[in-house]
């Protein structure tokens, strides 16, 4: 006999086979081989995760409840007293959370806002790049970088002539040239070499009164800096009045659309300070 069934006889159907195996039994009236199927098959379907949310599950009354128990509940139980112990054997029934395959998501309101420039900038006739930098770098910033440009020096004890807010505006638009025509060196502006020697910008400003405007440049005041350990200090402090402004302007001035796509860049930067960032796969490996 292999597999229940009897050697040297042939067998035609599936339900031959069958019957084949109850004859293991030796005896029809005592199997229970077709009681076996139809229990089987009045089995309901195995419950499927995320069918339910919350089904109660029954317990044996061999099961111990408090092995579920957390740690933290036995510190809070008093080991004489058996009120907690009779309390959590009686309970038979507990609640197990299950997941749930379909979640519903609160979608935001229909986008209202109006987009695109301000009235200021679409109310202007002759709109010249002079303007629209106006529009950003403002007076009251011009008057915060010429009072603390005028106080750090002051504060070091150097001797230094005091800045104006036209000298400002020269310093800053030879910045702005500076970054057009590159050279290597701010120094070569003011060279004497006729290849480096720049008679546009050198006509301006010179060469030192540049230098000590350059060195002397100062947003905020150091003096009044918290202390590194101070949960509050900022790293940007001494930039933070000018990083506040231009914020402030460009979001008055422009409204962004529902749909905005941001790219990232970064500025190479190789001196100590903790803000800078490391990336050994991108093309500028160090910078901000």
């Amino acid at each position: 006999m292999k597999n229940g069934a009897v050697e040297g006889v042939s067998y035609d159907t599936k339900a031959d086979i069958q019957k084949s195996n109850c004859e293991v039994c030796y005896n029809e009236s005592i199997c229970n081989c077709e009681d076996d199927e139809e229990e089987a098959e009045n089995q309901p379907n195995p419950m499927v995760l995320g069918d339910l949310i919350r089904v109660q599950i029954a317990y044996d009354d061999i099961y111990d409840y408090d092995d579920d128990l957390p740690l933290s509940s036995w510190l809070q139980q008093n080991p004489d007293s058996t009120e907690s112990n009779n309390g959590s054997s009686n309970m038979s029934l507990m609640i197990a959370t299950k997941w749930e395959k379909n979640y519903r998501m609160d979608m935001p309101d229909e986008f209202s806002e109006r987009v695109g420039l301000s009235d200021q900038i679409l109310s202007m006739e002759n709109v010249i790049p002079l303007l629209l930098f106006r529009l950003f770098w403002t007076e009251h910033l011009q008057d915060i970088l010429c009072f603390q440009n005028n106080l750090y020096p002051t504060q070091t004890g150097k001797p230094f002539t005091p800045i104006t807010t036209e000298e400002l505006n020269v310093f800053i638009a030879l910045n702005l040239v500076m970054g057009i025509k590159k050279l290597p060196s701010y120094r070569d502006y003011w060279s004497s070499a006729p290849d480096l020697h720049d008679s546009y910008v050198s006509k301006f400003m010179s060469f030192n009164r540049f230098s000590c405007l350059l060195n002397n440049l100062h947003v905020n005041d150091n003096s009044v800096v918290t202390n590194r350990t101070d949960p509050k200090y900022d790293k940007l402090y001494k930039i933070r009045p000018l990083l506040d402004i231009l914020q402030n302007n460009f979001q008055k001035n422009y409204k962004p659309s529902e749909r905005v796509a941001i790219d990232e860049s970064m500025i190479k930067f190789k001196g100590r300070n903790s803000l800078k960032q490391y990336m050994p796969k991108k093309p500028t490996k160090r910078g901000y």
